[in-house]
């Protein structure tokens, strides 16, 4: 068996990845002989220092981990005090395969059997003992009935991939500044930290992280210039590319193998993820890849979760106290014994009960194709997932469905971290529910915007009014927050997720103001003067560029991505030049994002001076039909 470490050694150490990994000392074990007891094994559980570091004597019963870097081990398990102070991945796992012993302590197989695993997954539990810890999902809840918290069991201990110091390094990049990019949450508790968990037992999952966390890592940091860039020497090992293609190939083997049997939809659905990002950031000029993905993500939707309305209305809501999720120890040993098929309550349709997981991936991936729709891409999804709702309710308006989606995921961080997910995320996740639910459904409005380029004469009018409906609506629905946007000053301090939240979610609202606008004075010039269109415009315009300068202030480049579009709207529609010269620079900045925002500075640059030229507003999807200008998404 290949070596499934995935520990990330801190990067200042003077010699992370600088020796090949070690092969450890094992003993072997006549078949049906159980293990023999370990004499030096600890006696007491407590966990205590351990002295002695890279100096002190080689640990000969402890993780892999701490074996590799011939550091001492405390040998706790599930995990030993180095690898949870260092945030680690602590592997007790057996190496060689089934000719080879148990891991140091012995009694795996009495530990499957005590929990009654049936014999196809006492291998599993034999190599990873820990594995009920850290995957609290492949229990169920003892409850009178299963929430939807179940993600499928894996059938193999651990993904087979042998991962080199470069894939260590890539995927500790993953796990920080990645993640910190695009969440705002506690990286050690967003979704991104979930998908790592996932990555850890499925190949395919794992080499669409490493293809983005390589590619991200080489593509720079934002203070890194593109000279140094390019004297950046050579990648070694696999490059993001590879593992790109690793992972494409191991996706059509998975859906092929899925035709006539059930696929694991939660690891599906995060390597599409993966992929779709990758595509977004670093795919080619005509977004064949991304488009590809989309489509495939919609069929897969079809196919998979095509109840997913009426799974909403018949489960329980995923909001469940801390306490309904903890199982008791009485019932962890037959819910244990469950397999994926039987850890939840049979649906009353064919199609297995979609998981909190899965439920958030359909909203991101909703997202996603929405913001496609506004260059002229995607749309697939969307379309997909509205059918899907007008078929279980015709009278069920499309943001509500999407709302109690996204609701209903809501238990997503609590279902997988258990009695691990700290008080005070739980409480940023309360107190930030109303600004994300408010971001779903501009999300939501973003794509009925761009939907209505499908339409024509009265059609669109009609479309329009029933966007501004909703518009309106959201407006009435959360006013506080409408109000604070347009009267929070940029020198408000306040360094907290709700404020970052704030400043990151709402420009989205009144970007779509701005275009339902612009969509108005184009069907009907003659409902507001020229000097009312400009008023509303510079209106909407301030109100973003408030927000943009706080999150700048206060938080930076990181984050400042998160409003790309709102910033390349308003570059297209103010007449000030100062404005203009701030969001070119900015985005100049964010160029060491990726490709993909290169492209749209070129074309801000390209877009701005013909306006100059011509005195016209430039339409972003006219440009793009000519087919002359590479594509991008923001």
């Amino acid at each position: 068996m290949s070596e499934p470490n995935y520990g990330e050694e801190n990067s200042l150490s003077p010699d992370c990845g600088s020796s090949p990994p070690l092969t450890p000392p094992l003993t072997t074990t006549p078949p049906g002989q159980a293990p023999a007891p370990v004499a030096a094994a600890p006696t007491n559980p407590t966990r205590v220092r351990v002295s002695g570091g890279r100096n002190g004597p080689r640990s000969r019963q402890g993780c892999w981990t701490c074996r590799t870097k011939k550091v001492k081990c405390d040998e706790t398990r599930p995990k030993c005090l180095r690898c949870i102070r260092l945030r680690l991945f602590c592997d007790y796992e057996p190496r060689g395969g089934d000719k080879l012993s148990s891991p140091p302590g012995g009694g795996g197989d009495a530990a499957a059997v005590a929990h009654g695993f049936p014999e196809k997954h006492r291998a599993l539990m034999t190599s990873q003992p820990w594995l009920l810890q850290v995957a609290p999902w492949r229990r169920a809840a003892p409850m009178t009935m299963p929430l939807p918290m179940h993600m499928p069991a894996f059938d193999t201990a651990a993904n087979s991939l042998k991962l080199t110091s470069l894939d260590h390094e890539a995927i500790r990049y993953y796990r920080t500044t990645f993640s910190q990019r695009h969440s705002t949450k506690n990286t050690d508790f967003s979704v991104y930290s979930i998908i790592f968990t996932l990555a850890e037992r499925d190949p395919l999952v794992m080499r669409g992280l490493l293809a983005l966390g390589t590619r991200n890592m080489h593509q720079g940091r934002v203070a890194a210039s593109q000279e140094e860039r390019r004297a950046a020497p050579p990648l070694g090992g696999w490059s993001g590319l590879g593992h790109y293609s690793a992972a494409l190939r191991m996706m059509a083997d998975t859906i092929s193998a899925g035709e006539n049997g059930v696929i694991d939809l939660d690891v599906a659905l995060a390597a599409i993820y993966l992929m779709l990002m990758y595509e977004q950031k670093y795919g080619d000029a005509a977004y064949s890849g991304w488009m590809n993905h989309l489509r495939g993500a919609a069929l897969l939707i079809q196919e998979r979760c095509s109840d997913w309305p009426a799974q909403l209305a018949q489960r329980p809501t995923a909001r469940a106290t801390t306490s309904s999720l903890s199982p008791s120890p009485s019932s962890s040993s037959s819910s244990s014994s469950s397999s994926s098929s039987e850890v939840a309550a049979p649906s009353t349709t064919q199609t297995p009960p979609l998981s909190v997981f899965a439920a958030r991936m359909l909203v991101y991936f909703a997202f996603m194709d929405g913001f496609g729709s506004t260059f002229g891409l995607g749309g697939d999804i969307n379309k997909v997932m509205h059918r899907i709702v007008q078929a279980h309710d015709p009278d069920m308006v499309l943001t509500e469905a999407f709302t109690k989606l996204h609701r209903y995921s809501d238990g997503l961080y609590r279902a997988v971290f258990r009695q691990n997910y700290p008080a005070n995320e739980m409480l940023a996740d309360v107190a930030n529910q109303h600004i994300t639910d408010m971001w779903q459904a501009c999300c939501g409005l973003r794509y009925l915007v761009a939907d209505i380029c499908n339409y024509q004469g009265d059609a669109a009018r009609a479309r329009l009014a029933l966007i501004q409906e909703s518009a309106d609506y959201l407006a009435e629905k959360y006013p506080e927050l409408v109000a604070l946007a347009t009267e929070m000053t940029p020198d408000a301090d306040v360094p907290d997720m709700v404020a970052t939240n704030f400043r990151a979610f709402m420009p989205l609202y009144f970007s779509s103001l701005l275009e339902m606008h612009l969509l108005r004075c184009e069907m009907d010039p003659d409902a507001m003067t020229a000097d009312e269109q400009k008023t509303t415009t510079a209106t909407y315009v301030a109100v973003i560029m408030n927000l943009a300068h706080q999150i700048y202030k206060h938080v930076g480049l990181d984050l400042l991505h998160l409003i790309s579009y709102p910033l390349f709207l308003v570059a297209l529609q103010t007449d000030s030049e100062s404005t203009r010269d701030w969001i070119l620079a900015r985005f100049h900045d964010l160029m060491a994002f990726g490709p993909n925002i290169g492209r749209a500075h070129a074309f801000l640059r390209m877009a701005l001076a013909k306006q100059a030229e011509t005195g016209e507003k430039v339409k972003v999807r006219e440009e793009f039909r000519t087919g002359k200008l590479p594509v991008f998404v923001i």
